[in-house]
């Protein structure tokens, strides 16, 4: 079976508490900015440059928030995807109209209703735990 990985960042921001959602163009389906690790490259490195591609936004990682979802992405591909927990450094969002439609920053029940597989929403749970127990 073949394996693949793709790494990203849940971002959020405060005040009030808000996720970034990005709607992929192939899909229409929303979800966190992520994507397929490139040869040489490291979980991080990756995160970093998905969330740039995708949105155009530059990351600061909070610390000690790493989860990852598998799953069979068919029947002879595995993917095991990492994510990490962020605050952008700037709110200038800008969307690469071939990949992402478009994007939302939503409070946390509203992105848990727009993300439609039950294990982003699992990750975005764990998120909004270790967020709440930081302050």
């Amino acid at each position: 079976m073949q394996q693949t990985k793709a790494c990203g960042i849940i971002i959020f921001r405060n005040s009030p508490r808000q996720y970034l959602l990005v709607e992929q163009s192939f899909s229409g389906l929303w979800n966190f900015p992520k994507g397929h690790v490139n040869d040489g490259e490291t979980e991080c490195e990756t995160a970093f440059r998905e969330v740039k591609e995708e949105t155009g936004l530059a990351v600061k990682l909070i610390d000690g928030f790493r989860e990852t979802i598998s799953y069979d992405e068919s029947n002879d591909c595995h993917k095991t995807v990492v994510m990490f927990l962020g605050k952008p450094i700037h709110m200038n969002v800008c969307i690469p109209k071939d990949e992402i439609s478009n994007y939302a920053w939503l409070p946390y029940e509203d992105a848990l209703k727009k993300i439609k597989f039950n294990n982003s929403r699992n990750v975005l749970k764990k998120a909004e735990k270790f967020i709440s127990n930081l302050h």
